[in-house]
């Protein structure tokens, strides 16, 4: 069986790993924060997901985009760069 490569563009990354460990998933952003948002931070240690937070985020400039059979964007704008990039 062929391995899934996913890719998450939002903040849940943080969420899904924190659930779901178990699961080989990556994470980048259209136009990542550095440094991370104290509101990102926030929201990820109200939900207990601080543990899984990136040291830096990282843009979808430094990604190759192709290597990723599953890509999760969590709005359209997200989604339609995402797209653009193939």
């Amino acid at each position: 069986m062929a391995t899934t490569h996913r890719l998450f563009i939002c903040k849940s990354f943080s969420i899904l790993k924190k659930f779901r460990p178990d699961i080989d998933v990556d994470s980048a952003g259209t136009h990542a924060a550095i440094p991370i948002s104290d509101e990102a931070k926030e929201y990820l240690a109200r939900e207990n997901a601080v543990d899984h937070l990136k040291e830096k985020p990282e843009s979808l400039d430094k990604k190759r985009i192709d290597k990723y059979n599953l890509i999760i964007a969590m709005k359209q704008e997200h989604r339609l760069e995402s797209m653009s990039r193939m």
